[in-house]
């Protein structure tokens, strides 16, 4: 009888992790000022679309990763940008936004320029 109950204490366990998991990458950009730990990384962030500098709401976070939940999908997903002039995947245009350069990279771009 232990075993099976620690069995079911692990399952348990594990979708605790897995629903945790989901919310992050869900959420993540939204959560963390419009650049997870690989946008902040790159130097990019996430912005509404209709002025360019509004960061991302919880909703447009979660609609903006529904495209890579779609099988087969997310492969056309990565090719889209090169025919989109604002280079946007499907999921940034349901969502209403976008991935741009951070104040930061900007600032060390024009220095590197201005030198």
């Amino acid at each position: 009888m232990s075993g099976e109950a620690q069995g079911q204490t692990a399952l348990l366990v594990n979708g605790v992790l897995n629903l945790i998991c989901l919310t992050l990458i869900l959420f993540r950009d939204s959560l963390f000022g419009g650049a997870g730990i690989g946008k902040r990384a790159s130097g990019l962030k996430v912005v509404q679309t209709r002025d360019g500098v509004s960061p991302l709401t919880y909703g447009q976070g979660v609609v903006r990763w529904l495209s890579q939940f779609i099988p087969i999908f997310n492969l056309v997903d990565a090719i889209v940008p090169y025919s989109d002039p604002l280079l946007r995947r499907y999921g940034d245009r349901w969502a209403g936004t976008r991935v741009i350069d951070s104040d930061r990279k900007l600032e060390k771009d024009r220095r590197k320029i201005a030198e």
